[in-house]
């Protein structure tokens, strides 16, 4: 098409001004049309070693099947690496903190029960105040717990310092009124 641009630029019968404006726009879908095909390639590469990641995962499932006890041997077999990501409040004991697991010949594994997975903004929020609350009930339970052995102590030492005070009132009220009965 570019050869038939050119011969007809040179037999006169388009303007120049047309056949540079035409060239330029051939030109540049030429080398958009080269990108995309070199983004293709790439694209069916990792699809076809996506096969062969695939029946890798599926001879190692095939093999642990019918395993009774998980141990750490086959978890090394299934996961490549764990990722735990920085917490969102630092210093804080109860904080939110995101967790990637990738898997051996998948990589870190998408669908759509782990995406729905991933906690909202609001869903974060919502969990940060409970923790708030759960840390407020859990000051207010120690406390309870406080005052009712602090109380159970010192209920004795009560008691008696009320025994002292009584036999104090007792005694003042008795002098009080032996005083009172021999003026009479």
């Amino acid at each position: 098409m570019l050869n038939k641009l050119y011969e007809d630029n040179a037999l006169g019968t388009i303007p120049q001004d047309r056949y540079e404006q035409m060239s330029q726009k051939y030109s540049e879908e030429y080398y958009t049309l080269k990108t995309e095909l070199a983004t293709l390639q790439e694209q069916l590469s990792a699809y076809e070693n996506a096969g062969g990641r695939a029946q890798k995962i599926l001879k190692l499932t095939e093999r642990h099947a019918a395993f009774t006890d998980l141990t750490p041997a086959i978890l090394n077999e299934f996961i490549n690496r764990i990722e735990v990501h920085e917490r969102d409040q630092k210093r804080a004991r109860y904080a939110i903190q995101h967790i990637s697991i990738y898997f051996n010949y998948i990589g870190r594994f998408e669908n759509e029960v782990t995406q729905l997975a991933e906690p909202t903004e609001q869903e974060i929020r919502q969990m940060r105040e409970e923790i708030e609350e759960a840390k407020k009930e859990k000051s207010r339970a120690y406390h309870r717990q406080y005052s009712r052995e602090y109380r159970a102590r010192n209920l004795e030492k009560q008691r008696e310092y009320e025994r002292i005070k009584a036999r104090e009132y007792r005694a003042r009220r008795k002098a009080q009124t032996a005083a009172a009965q021999p003026a009479q």
